[in-house]
């Protein structure tokens, strides 16, 4: 794998290669995110 110079990156990789981490923030952060900006008619 290549090495990864941003530190953000880097975080993403980490925390997100790690499945309940990314599953946990998908689930309640995204979820948020999506009904926030959607109009409800």
């Amino acid at each position: 794998m290549s090495e990864l110079n941003n530190p953000h990156d880097a975080f993403f990789k980490r925390h997100f290669g790690n499945k309940k981490i990314a599953q946990n923030f998908l689930e309640n952060y995204l979820r948020l995110l999506l009904c926030a900006n959607y109009v409800f008619k």
